[in-house]
C-alpha cells in the first residue's frame, strides 16, 4: 500500500517543518518496530517466516496476537474461522520445522507452553504424541505436513488472506489525500471540457444554461438491470406514481362536464380502469355519462416502503358497473376528502408513516427523510429471558451475550435461515451489571456484589472468579477489555482497577480523582489510552503507560449514561440522562464538535445508545421501542468547530480554552422498531448488513437486520 508510505513521508516532513525533533525521532523508531511493515504483505509474511525459522515461538505468538487485535478484529466476523485455521497451520508449521531440524527441545517447550490452550481442540489431539514418535515424517497422520506442497500452501494462503485484510481496512482521511486531489483535478478538467463543448455547440448563449438550469438537457433514464433490493428501494417513487394515476382516474368522474368529442374512447377507459384496479382493494365501478356519482371518502394514509402499495377503498355510482368488482389485496386505505380542488391540493399535504396495529414491532420511515438508506432485510425475536434484559454484547464470532436482572446470561447466535439458537446458559447468584467479551469464546461479567467472573462459551463452563479486590461489595458499573494485552478495566462507584484476564488478579489501581464515579470507559485501538466518562458529566482521556489523565473536560451538566468512539477514533460521542448528545474531539481534547438533543416528543428516552458501523446513525431505546436517528452534520470537524468556554485539556496551550459554542446539529428520525415494553439496552453490530439488537423489560430481544445502502 504505497499511499501509507507517502503519508509517512508527509508526517516526517511536517514534523521536521514544525521542529518537533523529539516526536520525529520516536516516530521513526515506531516505524522501524511496527509489525504491519507499512502494510506490505510480503514483508509481514517474511517476518512470520523468520520467527518460524529461528524457533522464536514467543515472537510468533506476539506478532499473531497483534494482528488479531489490530487487523483481524476489524474485518467481517464471518472470516473468524479462517483466522483460526491460519493460526493453527502456522503453529503446526513451526513444529514441523523444529522436527526437520532436530530441535526436539523446542518441540517440548512448545507443548509445555501451548498445552493449556490446545488441549481442548480436537484437531490437536494427535499432535501431543508428536515428540514421542521416532520418525513422524513417515507416520500417516503427519505425512502430509512434511511435504513441501503443504508448507508452500500455508504461506500462500497467509499472503492472500493478509492482502484481503489490509485492503478491507477503512483508510484514514489523510491516506485518501492523493485520491481526493486526483478526483478534484479530474472533475475540474471534466467541467472545463463540458464548457468547451457547450461553447462550440452554441448553447452558451442559452438563457437556461446561463442561469445554471441544465435539467431540460438531461437524457431520459436508462433501463438499468434491477435486482430485488433496487425494486424495494424504489417503492416510494412507485407509490407516488400510483397516487397520481388514481387521482387522474377520479377526476374523470368528478371533473367538469366535457363535450362528447373530448370524452376518452373505450380503449383508453379500459386501460385506465385496469391501472386503477391494480391498486384498488375493493370494487371500482364506472358510471353512465351525466348521472350523479357518489364517492366514498376517508383520510389519506401512507405506509412505509417495506410494507406494500397503497390502495383504494371504493368508488361507486348509481349506474350499473360494466366491470366486476375486484378483491381487496391490502389492508391500508387511500381515499380523498373534498371536491376536485381538494384533490388537486392534496399533493402538497404532508403524510405520516403508519403501521398496521396487528404487528408487535414494525419499520417506520419518517416522511422527508431518506429512509431507504437503511433497508430492512428481516426481523426476529429472542424469547429465552424471563426478566428485564440489562446488557447486550456481541463477540467477534457473531455470538450474542445477553443478561437479565435475575442473573441469567444467554449465549446465542442470530441465524438468517432459522430462529436464534442458544449455545450456552450461565446463572449468576447476584444480578449482572455489565458484560464484555475478551475474545470469541471467553466472556467476562460483573455483578452487583463486586464479583468478576470469566466463562467459556464453547465449553459452557465457569473458568475463573476474581478474589478480594477494591471492588468487592460494590456494584461493578464498567467492564472494558484491552484490545492488545491480557488486561481489562473494571470500575465501581469509588474504585477503578486494571485486572489480568489470565488470573483475574489486580495489576494496577487507578487512584486519580478525575476517574472516580465512572459511568463508561473504552480502550482505543492499541490499548494505550482509556476514554472515560463520569456521573459528574466529565469526559476524559487516561494514559495507561504514563498513569495520568491527559485531558478532561466538562462535557455535560447531567450524569453521562454512556459513551462510544467514532469508527476512526478521532472523536467520542456521549449521552447524558437529560438526552443531550455530544461529540467531542480527541485530537484536540476539550473541543466540542457537535451538540444535539434526543427528541423526546414521542416517548421518554431511556437507556443507552449505539452508533452505526459508519458512525452516521445512532440507535437508542425508548418507552415504546428502539429508534434510529440520522446524525446531520456530525462530521463537520473543519473550520468553525471550537471548544466551549470552560473546557480544559492538554491542547496547544495546555490550559483553559475560550471559544464559541459547537455547531448544533439535528437528529432526524429514520427508523423505529416498535415494542410492547420499554427498551432497556441496545446494540448495533458491524458489517454492511448490521444487526440491531434491542432488549426489553419483558425479556424479549428484538433482532432487526438492516442493509446500509
Amino acid at each position: 500500500m504505497a499511499e501509507y508510505q507517502f503519508v509517512d513521508e508527509l508526517v516526517k516532513e511536517y514534523l521536521t517543518f514544525r521542529g518537533f525533533t523529539t516526536t520525529l525521532k520516536y516516530f521513526e523508531v515506531d516505524l522501524k518496530n511496527e509489525k504491519e511493515k507499512g502494510f506490505r504483505v510480503d514483508r509481514v509474511v517474511e517476518s512470520l517466516n523468520q520467527c518460524i525459522s529461528s524457533y522464536d515461538l514467543a515472537a510468533l505468538l506476539d506478532n499473531w496476537k497483534h494482528f488479531e487485535n489490530h487487523i483481524f478484529s476489524k474485518i467481517d466476523p464471518s472470516k473468524a474461522s479462517s483466522v483460526r485455521k491460519l493460526e493453527s497451520s502456522l503453529l503446526k508449521l513451526y513444529l514441523i520445522n523444529c522436527i526437520q531440524n532436530r530441535q526436539s527441545e523446542k518441540v517440548k517447550q512448545f507443548f509445555e507452553k501451548m498445552t493449556p490452550e490446545l488441549q481442548n481442540a480436537n484437531e490437536w489431539k494427535d499432535w501431543f504424541a508428536l515428540p514421542y514418535i521416532k520418525d513422524p515424517q513417515e507416520n500417516q497422520t503427519f505425512l502430509l505436513y512434511f511435504t513441501r506442497n503443504w508448507q508452500d500452501t500455508v504461506m500462500i494462503s497467509l499472503h492472500n488472506f493478509l492482502m484481503i485484510c489490509f485492503q478491507s481496512l477503512p483508510p484514514p482521511r489523510l491516506a485518501d489525500c492523493q485520491k481526493t486531489a486526483a478526483r478534484i483535478k479530474y472533475l475540474k478538467e471534466e467541467i472545463r471540457d463540458l464548457k468547451l463543448k457547450l461553447a462550440k455547440a452554441g448553447y452558451d448563449q442559452d438563457n437556461q444554461i446561463s442561469t445554471g438550469n441544465l435539467k431540460y438537457m438531461q437524457a431520459p433514464p436508462s433501463q438499468d438491470i434491477m435486482d430485488d433490493f433496487f425494486l424495494i428501494a424504489q417503492e416510494t417513487e412507485k407509490r407516488d406514481t400510483q397516487i397520481r394515476s388514481i387521482k387522474s382516474f377520479l377526476k374523470t368522474f368528478t371533473g367538469q362536464k366535457k363535450s362528447p368529442s373530448s370524452l376518452p374512447n373505450n380503449n383508453s377507459s379500459q386501460q385506465l380502469s385496469t391501472t386503477a384496479s391494480s391498486t384498488a382493494t375493493t370494487s371500482i365501478s364506472t358510471a353512465k355519462p351525466k348521472q350523479p356519482i357518489s364517492v366514498n371518502k376517508a383520510p389519506l394514509k401512507r405506509i412505509s416502503p417495506s410494507v406494500g402499495k397503497l390502495s383504494l377503498t371504493s368508488v361507486t355510482s348509481t349506474a350499473p358497473a360494466p366491470h366486476p368488482p375486484r378483491e381487496s389485496v391490502r389492508e391500508e386505505v387511500l381515499t380523498e376528502q373534498g371536491n376536485e380542488e381538494d384533490m388537486q391540493n392534496s399533493d402538497s399535504k404532508d403524510t405520516k408513516s403508519v403501521v398496521p396495529r396487528t404487528s408487535t414491532f414494525d419499520l417506520l420511515a419518517t416522511p422527508g427523510t431518506p429512509g431507504n438508506q437503511l433497508l430492512l432485510l428481516g426481523q426476529e425475536e429472542y424469547h429465552e429471558h424471563r426478566s428485564s434484559v440489562v446488557k447486550l454484547e456481541v463477540s467477534t464470532a457473531g455470538y450474542v451475550a445477553s443478561a437479565d436482572v435475575s442473573g441469567v446470561i444467554k449465549i446465542w447466535k442470530p441465524e438468517a435461515s432459522s430462529h436464534p439458537t442458544t449455545a450456552a446458559t450461565f446463572i449468576s447468584g447476584s444480578p449482572v451489571s455489565c458484560l464484555v467479551w475478551l475474545d470469541e469464546r471467553r466472556l467476562l461479567y460483573g455483578t452487583n456484589k463486586g464479583q468478576v467472573r470469566m466463562c467459556d462459551s464453547v465449553e459452557k463452563c465457569l473458568i475463573q472468579e476474581s478474589g478480594t479486590t477494591p471492588l468487592t461489595g460494590q456494584p461493578i458499573s464498567v467492564l472494558s477489555s484491552s484490545p492488545c494485552e491480557n488486561l481489562f478495566l473494571a470500575a465501581s462507584t469509588n474504585s477503578v482497577v486494571i485486572l489480568s484476564s489470565k488470573t483475574l488478579s489486580v495489576e494496577k489501581v487507578l487512584d486519580v480523582p478525575e476517574v472516580r464515579n465512572l459511568t463508561s470507559a473504552v480502550y482505543n485501538h492499541n490499548g494505550a489510552l482509556v476514554i472515560f466518562s463520569t456521573s459528574l458529566g466529565v469526559v476524559g482521556i487516561y494514559d495507561l503507560h504514563r498513569n495520568e489523565v491527559l485531558a478532561s473536560w466538562q462535557g455535560h451538566d447531567k450524569p453521562i449514561v454512556t459513551l462510544q468512539l467514532t469508527p476512526d477514533e478521532t472523536s467520542v460521542w456521549s449521552l447524558d440522562k437529560a438526552g443531550n448528545f455530544l461529540q467531542s474531539s480527541l485530537l484536540r481534547p476539550g473541543t466540542k464538535l457537535w451538540r444535539g438533543t434526543m427528541p423526546t416528543m414521542d416517548c421518554e428516552l431511556v437507556g443507552e445508545f449505539a452508533l452505526s458501523p459508519t458512525g452516521d446513525h445512532v440507535l437508542v431505546g425508548s418507552a415504546t421501542g428502539a429508534i434510529v436517528y440520522r446524525i446531520d452534520n456530525a462530521d463537520n470537524e473543519g473550520e468553525g468547530d471550537s471548544a466551549l468556554p470552560g473546557t480544559t485539556g492538554l491542547g496547544a496551550t495546555g490550559g483553559l480554552t475560550d471559544a464559541s459554542p459547537p455547531k448544533r446539529g439535528q437528529l432526524v428520525k429514520v427508523l423505529g422498531m416498535k415494542a410492547e415494553t420499554t427498551i432497556t439496552t441496545v446494540h448495533w453490530s458491524s458489517g454492511d448488513c448490521g444487526i440491531l439488537l434491542a432488549g426489553g423489560m419483558d425479556g424479549s430481544i428484538k433482532i432487526s437486520t438492516l442493509l446500509h445502502q
